[in-house]
């Protein structure tokens, strides 16, 4: 019996009737992790859609390994978790140790290298993951919390288990948002004191950057200063965002103030959401979402 202590508070779930009633097809799990919450959703591969969504908000914690206890706590709770043939299981992971790599120039004996450049990995408690993009060639490298990995392997265990860091299903759902767009587009995903910064043009991804934000002044002088070095006009260029905000928010309030054509983005439109997601704002949980498309 664990003895670690609950800091978990859910916030918000949503259960179609055919996750009840077992009307559906292959069901995938989808789950995005940070010391801020735990949040996870079920979609029926057949039929490509979003039945469920578990937002859990998370205290006082401060590392993966406490982030571990928690998911298992939670486990506890929810055997519906533990006990459901999933037919596969994707996890992605919210931290600052993470670089992309030309997929021509990747070696996989140097990822250890390629990561050091940008970020400190902690080499005794971390392991180094990749996850290859097709659609934009190149490599995904990233960090996650050794404890956190052997947690999923004994929990989930003989299922398809794929880890990536939260920047891929964020690639993919905007590449697949901007696909029939010429022009080149800003889009920001807000989390509570980290942004996202991503450009596309005609199908490219031209950059993908996270950001530390304290205040709403950090976060517009990161927003307006990736535009400018892209060479955009925050009077005239599009910018849209998804995440944890709102329109009366302080944030939204200083992007309408400092760039003309701001947008809320809209939930994938390459899949479907049970009619329990209707009253869940659109731009929410875009990087969750998207695990779909990250096979």
């Amino acid at each position: 019996m664990s003895t670690a202590t609950t800091h978990y508070r859910q916030v918000l779930k949503i259960t179609d009737e055919a996750l009840l009633t077992g009307q559906t097809g292959p069901l995938n799990l989808y789950c995005s992790l940070s010391t801020r919450h735990i949040r996870l959703a079920v979609a029926d591969a057949q039929r490509n859609k979003i039945l469920s969504l578990e937002d859990y908000e998370l205290s006082t914690i401060f590392s993966q390994l406490q982030l571990t206890e928690q998911l298992n706590l939670l486990a506890d709770e929810n055997e519906s978790l533990t006990k459901t043939h999933w037919n596969e299981i994707r996890v992605a992971i919210k931290n600052q140790n993470f670089t992309y790599i030309p997929e021509t120039l990747f070696d996989p004996s140097a990822a250890q290298h390629y990561l050091n450049l940008h970020a400190e990995p902690d080499e005794f408690h971390e392991e180094i993951l990749t996850y290859r993009h097709p659609k934009i060639e190149a490599v995904s490298i990233f960090t996650i919390d050794s404890y956190l990995i052997k947690w999923f392997e004994e929990t989930f265990t003989r299922k398809k288990l794929r880890f990536m860091h939260q920047t891929s299903p964020l690639i993919e759902g905007i590449l697949n948002e901007h696909q029939r767009s010429l022009q080149k587009k800003t889009y920001l995903y807000i989390e509570q004191n980290n942004l996202s910064i991503l450009l596309a043009q005609d199908g490219r991804l031209e950059f993908c950057n996270q950001f530390y934000y304290a205040s709403a002044e950090d976060f517009i002088y990161f927003t307006l200063l990736v535009m400018q070095e892209q060479k955009l006009n925050p009077d005239q260029d599009p910018v849209t965002v998804w995440g944890d905000l709102t329109h009366d928010s302080a944030l939204f309030t200083i992007l309408r103030k400092y760039i003309r054509n701001v947008t809320l983005g809209k939930k994938p439109q390459n899949m479907t959401f049970s009619y329990k997601f209707d009253d869940v704002f659109d731009h929410r949980f875009f990087d969750l979402y998207n695990l779909h498309l990250c096979e």
